[in-house]
């Protein structure tokens, strides 16, 4: 402190998750993002808000050839949690009376699913089209309302998305609900593992899924983790990894609104060359521009 050096902090969420910190920075801090939409920091109301960039994730390049696909015994891997109601008939719920507050929210998650919008954004485009000023909304409820549909759109992509695959097996580690997925749908849940275990099972995995729609203009750690581990990546779309990565290449994209063909990647997952050609392709990419080295 003090000494004029820059002080760098790395943030991997919305800057409305962190408004504490960054609206009481330290001397001379910089704060990164790794969605490029989130460094405008204008959403936390600050008179003199520190310096933001976008600084993409990554991960370390492998240390040893990954497991051939035909040796690999899990098919595809997702690693996350469902912390909200997936069904959308229960959201409406949350806000009794107020059927302004009901309608802003309906329609920003409404462009948070369809149009993988920013939360913030949404809510924004939501609140003008009723002539509401969003900078008016008390800060408290602003915050809840985002963090809201930002985890209602993530709950409801994640459990459209697995339930869609149907034909293969999926292994879902982190937090869901026991009855979350009906007996239709493969998957088996296995709870929290630690980042060594997940680390292990990805190198297992002929697919790492990863269903994050709030990074569509960013990237999540583990789009690139599952490259190191050479599993195919199966992701929601997102502008920054289509600058470097192709669909149906070296890459599986999900577009806006969950939609892919669930069929074509059950019949990929027993096209074990292809699959090593398309890993193989992804590899020599991420190596290229994508890791912390």
């Amino acid at each position: 402190p003090g000494d004029g050096a820059a002080k760098f902090n790395f943030v991997g969420d919305h800057p409305l998750d962190h408004y504490q910190t960054i609206s009481d920075p330290s001397e001379n801090a910089i704060y990164s993002f790794v969605d490029r939409r989130q460094t405008d920091l204008g959403c936390l109301r600050l008179d003199n808000p520190p310096k933001a960039i976008f600084c993409p994730t990554g991960a370390p390049k492998a240390t040893a050839e990954p497991l051939a696909m035909a040796a690999r015994d899990i098919d595809i891997l997702f690693s996350g949690s469902i912390f909200f109601d997936p069904d959308r008939a229960s959201w409406g719920t949350r806000f009794g009376d107020n059927d302004l507050l009901r309608d802003i929210f309906t329609d920003a998650v409404d462009a948070c699913i369809e149009e993988y919008e920013d939360a913030y954004r949404a809510i924004v485009r939501a609140c003008e089209a009723r002539s509401v000023d969003p900078l008016e909304m008390e800060f408290d409820l602003l915050r809840s309302l985002f963090g809201l549909v930002e985890g209602c759109c993530q709950a409801q992509q994640r459990h459209q998305i697995i339930s869609s695959l149907r034909d293969v097996n999926v292994v879902v580690m982190g937090e869901f609900p026991s009855n979350a997925f009906d007996a239709s749908v493969n998957v088996e849940l296995i709870g929290y593992k630690s980042f060594t275990e997940a680390l292990e099972m990805m190198g297992r995995s002929k697919v790492a899924l990863n269903i994050v729609p709030k990074f569509s203009d960013g990237a999540h750690e583990r789009i690139f983790y599952g490259m190191a581990a050479g599993a195919l990546v199966l992701t929601t779309t997102s502008d920054y990894v289509a600058e470097t990565f192709t669909d149906n290449e070296n890459i599986l994209f999900i577009e806006r609104g969950g939609k892919f063909d669930a069929a074509a990647v059950a019949d990929l997952l027993a096209d074990t060359k292809r699959l090593d050609e398309m890993t193989a392709s992804a590899r020599v990419l991420f190596e290229a521009g994508h890791t912390w080295d």
